[in-house]
């Protein structure tokens, strides 16, 4: 099969254009070497090839027309057996036609996976409503899982009443009327530190059937700016940005075609932090926790924002060696805003505008937007100076509840451990001034004073009086 495949592959692709724009159209059947998105009836998600927990994802962010047919959402169909078709992913495709493009369903399994090789999978219609089977699985058929996640599994057919299991099905058909497109509709800059380097941009500007030149416009020139010149579709702009100042900043940028009305608009963001101070001391601290900075420390490893592991489900860390119990000016990224939530406690990253979270499984952390999400939610527990941090999301779990304290198991990263693992974490507040190692571990050495008592001489130490000889006068 995978030769097979691999033969369709070079003559079916071959003719594919992705300079050419294209919009989606609903269709009441599929055929061989066509392009099509696969929209969740009702919900308004469309698949896309990528896989969590061995199921394929999907996203409700796509675009109706102005599709390049690369896109992370747009499938062709390969046929095999009559009726019956792999369905390769064309972003996987561009990127690396050799690689894991087509939907995998083994036999017996629900499982469905981005694979080299690809199941056949036959559409059957209802008016404009698809259900779509993999025959060489006892009819198994695409359906969400059952806890409205978005993700897709193959289920037998006695599971239909069970999960959501209908489609809309959309062919991309070419655009013949003049158009101007933006093939990236946003471009975020993300959150930066105040007189940082700000890495450029580009959006490439796709267009046919013009009579007339196209050109682009900001809204604002503060602190974006513009170049580059649009002569063939497919050319691209530029964007720079500047972080001279502490502001959020949106602004749109406008291609057009004056001549021939057609316009497209993109958005773009930029919110611009004050940095971390390199002269800033974060001390080890030891009290009752009260809102406010803080580095989240264990064993010479300091928690940051990065995501680790083998499904980047972990928080990774920075080695980062204390002097006296007090790290200095440490980077951003571990820098973390403790505050008080309710009856729980959030941990809040500034550069990264997110929340130490749960991924929601066990041995797991991610950074979350949502910090009321229970996902995003910590108890606390203090003991002896160590502080630990219970999930609420995973305290609540059917499944391996213990599984919910933020630890450090040594090599993979902060994330929901049980309490065997690791230790309890240490806190280094910003601006609190502990009580340095070298006091801390020093026996401070008792004064003597001598005195002249009769015309003898008497040195009193440790409240014990004695004479010159070192005997002890009474």
């Amino acid at each position: 099969m995978k030769k097979i495949l691999s033969l369709f592959a070079a003559v079916l692709f071959a003719g594919t254009m992705f300079g050419q724009a294209y919009k989606l159209v609903k269709v009441t059947s599929v055929q061989n070497n066509k392009m099509y998105v696969i929209e969740q009836k009702d919900k308004g998600r469309v698949l896309i090839g990528y896989n969590q927990d061995n199921a394929i994802k999907s996203t409700d962010s796509y675009v109706t027309e102005g599709l390049l047919g690369d896109e992370q959402y747009v499938w062709k169909t390969v046929e095999a057996t009559a009726g019956e078709f792999a369905l390769c992913n064309m972003e996987r495709y561009a990127d690396d036609p050799a690689g894991h493009v087509y939907i995998s369903n083994a036999n017996n399994d629900t499982k469905l996976v981005m694979g080299n090789t690809g199941s056949n999978f036959r559409f059957t219609f209802t008016g404009n409503v698809a259900l779509i089977d993999n025959p060489g699985n006892s009819n198994r058929f695409i359906g969400e899982t059952s806890d409205g996640s978005g993700l897709f599994k193959a289920y037998g057919s006695g599971n239909l009443s069970s999960y959501n299991h209908d489609f809309y099905v959309y062919e991309l058909q070419e655009i013949t009327t003049p158009y101007v497109y933006a093939k990236q509709k946003e471009i975020d800059f993300g959150t930066v530190e105040k007189g940082a380097t700000v890495e450029s941009k580009t959006v490439e500007v796709i267009f046919g059937n013009l009579t007339g030149a196209v050109t682009y416009s900001l809204s604002t020139v503060t602190p974006f700016a513009a170049s580059g010149t649009i002569a063939a579709s497919g050319d691209k702009i530029t964007i720079a940005a500047s972080a001279a100042s502490v502001e959020e900043y949106s602004a749109k940028l406008t291609v057009t075609s004056a001549a021939d009305g057609k316009s497209d608009v993109v958005t773009l963001k930029m919110k611009v932090v004050e940095g971390a101070d390199p002269s800033a001391k974060y001390g080890l601290y030891k009290e009752a926790l009260v809102e406010g900075d803080y580095v989240i420390y264990y064993n010479g490893k300091a928690m940051n924002t990065s995501l680790t592991g083998t499904n980047n489900d972990r928080l990774g860390y920075a080695e980062v060696t204390p002097v006296d119990n007090v790290i200095t000016g440490p980077d951003a990224a571990i820098i973390w805003h403790i505050a008080k939530s309710g009856d729980y406690w959030t941990l809040y990253n500034l550069k990264a505008d997110a929340y130490a979270a749960t991924k929601g499984s066990k041995n797991t952390a991610i950074m979350l937007a949502d910090g009321t999400d229970d996902k995003a939610l910590w108890k606390l527990m203090v003991s002896d100076g160590a502080f630990d941090f219970e999930n609420k999301y995973r305290a609540a779990a059917s499944s391996n509840p213990d599984n919910k304290w933020l630890r450090n198991n040594g090599t993979n990263g902060f994330a929901c451990y049980t309490s065997g693992t690791g230790g309890a974490l240490s806190l280094y507040k910003k601006g609190y001034t502990p009580v340095p190692t070298a006091i801390e571990n020093t026996m401070v050495e008792a004064t003597a004073v001598k005195v002249i008592e009769n015309g003898q001489l008497i040195i009193i130490k440790d409240g014990v009086r004695y004479n010159v000889a070192g005997q002890i006068v009474r």
